[in-house]
């Protein structure tokens, strides 16, 4: 065995004993505390009842499983396989397991449609694909255009699907684990943003970059507990294809358990917060958190003592709204929004209890994220690249730098130096300073909708909607819902003498799009508001539609 005590600089640390590797998850906890629970899955979040609960010994022992699995399927290091899965606990251990096997993994989020999933697949050129069962159909066709086997399904829906389950999958496969040369910059995981293009782009994540990220969270989760081992953290959220994954694996570090569900059910969330005795919430969107409310205050049975911090984010939360989360949650509760993304997760916080006065005034007109953690540096920059100074209240991008942040975007190197360019990762978000140093994100550049948790490319609806032949020209604008956070609203102008009416263009989105891409709202303009250059002054659109769906509830 050659170990090298001379070198000082250059340095790649693969040993077994000191690697940074996410497929250690659990290996790293068994053996101090073998029978410790790490992962608890809610009603409809697993597929076998075996793995509704998992201890950090049984959990390893699974993922060393799939690694070997999917190696004797012949899938090597430097291979991806995409995932098509919600949230359960085989999905969690297959990530796992496919950085234990040095393999990279592309999750997708299921809800896209089936032309933007086949460009992600030419783009990533998986090896072989993994979904739950209710995409299996979708999964097989992608498999038959592209040759890439679907090694499974994760049987959650009771259905018949001519294909393994995950439990058949691995078992006849080693528990020992696989002997694999891993580094902490290797990518272990493509994220995909929607960005400002119409096609997602693959944020390459390094097991180094989600340690970090993981950590970064660990001063929230802990707060107002006594023992790492009270930490019981739960999310209904998507964690398999996004970033809020890094909430779970900070749990499991940290000493505690992580409680996930299927997808966001406010019932299903109170009662796991009741029974799970859970210390911290990952709720989303503050009309999520209303929600969640809204089922403390319709059955008093139910017990939210155990919740020490909620987080959200996408949305400023409203001072009402927070007024009856403390009265029905507990005063004991402290509320934190954060904001982060897909390239550097690592997060500005903002604390509302501890600027209470701060929040009264300014929410939800201003959007206060507070002040990033102390792994990201976090710049606001002006038009020519210098730093604003605290104090100036001029919009600039937001710029990154962090041990947090992503290698690059996957095969597309100009993006990449366009992202990175002199040095900082600037992400297309518009801060301003606002008081006692807290940051105020102002605007997105990239124009992205947040609807009901998922993200909308405005560009990508609007080529599709602009498509229609009688339609001259769309823009697509988030407006204010009480329950989507934003609602996708399109702005449309007809081309001259033509005519075009709501149905025509739903049954085109519905034909082209998502569901979650659907607009909520046709609006029908004979013009739209323009710079002289022919770009359209979408702020101008939010600040005359504001109301639009409030007025009309």
């Amino acid at each position: 065995m050659a170990i090298d005590v001379n070198k000082l600089r250059g340095r790649r640390s693969t040993d077994r004993w000191n690697r940074v590797s996410m497929g250690d998850l659990f290996e790293r906890i068994k053996w101090g505390d073998p029978k410790r629970m790490v992962l608890r899955a809610w009603e409809g979040a697993y597929e076998s009842p075996e793995n509704a609960a998992l201890t950090a010994t049984r959990a390893d022992e699974i993922a060393n499983r799939y690694a070997n699995a999917v190696r004797t399927a012949g899938i090597g290091e430097d291979r991806v396989v995409m995932m098509i899965c919600e949230n359960s606990s085989e999905a969690i251990l297959a990530k796992i397991g496919l950085a234990k096997a040095g393999v990279t993994i592309a999750p997708v989020n299921p809800n896209l449609s089936d032309e933007v999933l086949e460009q992600l697949v030419e783009l990533c050129e998986p090896a072989a694909i993994v979904c739950d069962s209710d995409c299996a159909d979708r999964a097989m066709r992608l498999a038959s255009k592209t040759g890439a086997p679907v090694l499974h399904q994760i049987r959650i829906a009771t259905r018949d699907v001519p294909l393994k389950t995950f439990g058949e999958f691995v078992a006849n496969a080693s528990a020992a684990e696989p002997d694999v040369e891993i580094h902490g910059d290797d990518i272990w995981e493509l994220l995909f943003t929607s960005g400002s293009a119409s096609t997602p782009k693959a944020v390459m994540v390094s097991h180094t970059n989600t340690m970090f990220a993981a950590l970064s969270f660990n001063g929230v989760g802990m707060i107002g507990l006594d023992y790492e081992s009270d930490f019981v953290m739960c999310s209904f959220l998507p964690i398999i294809y996004h970033v809020g994954d890094a909430l779970i694996y900070n749990t499991i570090m940290s000493g505690g358990m992580a409680v996930i569900g299927r997808r966001m059910n406010a019932r299903l969330i109170a009662e796991a917060i009741d029974k799970e005795k859970v210390s911290c919430l990952w709720g989303g969107a503050p009309q999520a958190i209303d929600a969640i409310t809204a089922e403390f205050e319709k059955d008093p049975s139910l017990a939210s003592a155990s919740l020490k911090t909620v987080i959200f984010g996408w949305a400023p939360m409203n001072p009402q709204v927070h007024a009856k989360a403390r009265r029905y949650l507990g005063r004991q509760v402290k509320f934190i929004e954060i904001i982060g993304q897909t390239e550097v997760v690592c997060s500005h916080r903002f604390w509302i209890e501890k600027h209470h006065d701060l929040f009264l005034r300014t929410a939800p007109q201003e959007n206060y994220v507070g002040q990033p953690h102390g792994l990201l540096a976090a710049r606001i920059s002006g038009a020519a690249g210098e730093a604003i100074p605290p104090g100036d209240p001029t919009v600039g991008e937001a710029a990154y730098r962090s041990p947090a942040l992503m290698a690059g975007y996957y095969r597309k190197p100009q993006d990449t130096r366009d992202a990175l360019r002199g040095g900082w990762f600037h992400g297309g978000d518009a801060f301003k300073w606002g008081e006692d140093g807290q940051r105020i994100l102002a605007d997105r550049f990239k124009d992205i909708v947040k609807t009901g948790g998922e993200s909308v490319t405005c560009i990508r609806v609007e080529a599709i909607l602009g498509a229609h032949p009688s339609v001259l020209k769309a823009a697509i604008v988030g407006l204010p819902h009480d329950r989507w956070g934003e609602a996708v609203t399109a702005f449309v102008v007809s081309k001259p003498g033509a005519a075009v009416d709501e149905n025509e263009l739903s049954e085109l989105a519905r034909q082209r799009l998502a569901p979650f891409e659907h607009p909520k709202r046709y609006v029908f303009v004979e013009a739209l508001p323009e710079t002289v250059g022919g770009k359209v002054q979408k702020h101008i659109l939010r600040r005359d539609y504001t109301n639009l769906y409030t007025e009309n509830q």
